[in-house]
């Protein structure tokens, strides 16, 4: 991508998404409507992914806390800094009713 022979691919087909091992998510949105049309994207598939991910998040929270309390050094995070975050990728894979299932998160 840093090249200056880098072309990014613009096209979203059938070929495209199955011979590039990425695509950007929008692209996923637009295959799933474009071959799902019954399917609601924001209002059932967006939905189901973020509270998927808000449930990870309300499940693991004091570890992340415990994680900035001993890389800052603190004794309690909520009283020293309210604006702490660490950055997260969730890998969320769905299943043929486009149920999301949590398959891993990076740190």
């Amino acid at each position: 991508k840093n090249s200056a022979g880098y072309v990014k691919d613009q096209t979203l087909d059938e070929n495209s998404a199955v011979n590039n091992t990425k695509m950007s998510l929008a692209d996923v949105w637009k295959l799933i409507e474009k071959h799902y049309p019954d399917v609601d994207v924001d209002g059932d598939i967006k939905e189901k992914m973020r509270e998927l991910v808000v449930n990870f998040l309300n499940a693991t929270r004091s570890t992340i806390e415990l994680g900035y309390v001993e890389h800052v050094g603190v004794k309690d995070a909520s009283k020293h800094n309210k604006k702490f975050y660490q950055i997260l990728g969730f890998d969320i894979m769905f299943d043929e009713d486009f149920k999301p299932w949590l398959f891993e998160v990076n740190a």
